[in-house]
């Protein structure tokens, strides 16, 4: 059985961090309570954290300083930063430093919702090429590093299959009796949000098409032979680009 989120919530408002807390705990998270920053690193080193909400707006170490100090610790621990200030200087350096996004106060309780129900699915990673040799090694690669994998060199065995959130589609270019890029229009007029991959292993024949389907919403392309460190990495950056817009936050994709 997956257990459930571990989530710190950081803020020197007691009544703010109880309301927080009730509010995730009865939608099935775990909660974790600090008043101030000193203790919550405290409890950093002592719980498995899984994410970090915190007040920007602190005493002796205000919310940015203490994403820093996160950061020192674990790089990839997710941390989402409150403020009841439209404008603060403070929060935009925590955003250039990689803090996942900024929530206004008074909280809207339902992004945060979406945000945690996405950070909590487990990944499953969907390719669809043609060469099976290319899904085998590239899913056995994928399962080394815990992350759930299936395959298809028949693009008709996706008919009828529903998508759901934490699921990432790798699709090739060059499939044999639909080009991927139609696959991928085909799957997103019924799924528009679902992150989509292309890859190919022809860089310049395929340009054109490949920007289309940039243009179309795919995440980016990949060329073969493709990398597995690219390729997680890729993963990687879409899940947090994914995570993000569930918090409202907007910035550009990199090819």
């Amino acid at each position: 059985m997956k257990k459930s989120l571990n989530v710190l919530v950081v803020d020197d408002d007691r009544m703010m961090v109880k309301t927080i807390c009730d509010i995730l705990e009865i939608s099935g998270f775990n909660c974790i309570k600090a008043l101030n920053a000193s203790d919550a690193l405290e409890l950093l080193s002592t719980n498995e954290i899984d994410c970090v909400l915190t007040d920007i707006k602190m005493p002796n170490m205000n919310g940015a300083e203490f994403f820093r100090e996160i950061r020192q610790r674990d790089s990839e621990i997710p941390v989402v930063l409150m403020t009841a200030y439209a404008k603060n200087e403070l929060v935009d350096q925590a955003l250039i430093e990689g803090a996942m996004s900024v929530l206004n106060k008074p909280l809207d309780i339902n992004i945060l919702l979406n945000f945690l129900n996405l950070l909590e699915r487990e990944l499953y990673v969907l390719i669809v090429d043609d060469n099976y040799q290319f899904c085998k090694t590239m899913a056995d690669l994928l399962k080394l590093r815990d992350i759930n994998v299936a395959y298809y060199t028949d693009y008709s065995e996706l008919d009828g299959r529903i998508w759901s959130e934490g699921e990432i589609l790798i699709v090739d270019l060059n499939l044999k009796r639909i080009s991927g890029y139609d696959l991928m229009k085909k799957i997103r007029s019924e799924f528009p949000f679902l992150p989509v991959i292309i890859v190919t292993g022809y860089r310049n024949e395929h340009q054109e098409t490949i920007d289309m389907a940039i243009s179309d919403s795919a995440f980016t392309c990949l060329f073969k032979p493709v990398d597995i460190n690219e390729l997680i990495s890729t993963i990687n950056r879409l899940i947090k680009y994914e995570l993000k817009k569930k918090l409202g936050f907007r910035f550009n994709k990199k090819r």
